[in-house]
């Protein structure tokens, strides 16, 4: 493109229709060039994403000349890995304390966790009991207006408590 643009314009005589086709030889350089530069953007992405993605920054900053990601991608490359030693050198490791006292550290609220629901055959929904200590049996034919029988377990450890 470069020598048919030259050729144009070596010429002392000019006419229209030269100039004519100097502009569509133009024309057609800039396309050239913008379809080059869109495949060179398309493989720097594609070769990009299989790189180091320490690395990520060095190499989408590197301008893209005769090589795709320039001539002296090594020696960036070299430069950014002295600069990451450098770097964790002067970072400070911060280490965890465990607690000191257990028996103050707070709870989770029960209000934030989501309440359990056991669904009846009849369609009833109670919540669900958290410990045998409240827990009561009914028998399968005993009325639900009688009083329920506390099992022997839960009786025991509340004459132990009452002690």
């Amino acid at each position: 493109m470069g020598k048919l643009l030259m050729i144009f314009l070596g010429k002392s005589e000019q006419t229209e229709e030269s100039r004519k086709v100097l502009e569509v030889a133009g024309d057609t350089a800039r396309l050239i060039a913008d379809l080059q530069f869109a495949e060179s953007q398309s493989r720097r992405i594609l070769v990009g994403s299989g790189l180091n993605t320490k690395f990520k920054a060095t190499i989408d900053d590197s301008p893209t000349d005769e090589w795709l990601f320039g001539g002296d991608l090594t020696e960036r490359i070299r430069t950014a890995k002295s600069l990451e030693r450098s770097s964790s050198d002067l970072k400070k490791t911060i280490t965890k304390k465990a607690p000191e006292n257990f028996l103050n550290s707070q709870r989770p609220s029960t209000a934030k966790r989501p309440q359990k629901f056991h669904q009846k055959l009849d369609g009833r929904v109670l919540p669900h009991q958290r410990s045998n200590h409240h827990q009561t049996f009914r028998h399968k034919y005993q009325r639900q207006s009688e009083k329920p029988h506390t099992s022997s377990w839960t009786q025991a450890s509340r004459q132990q408590r009452r002690q």
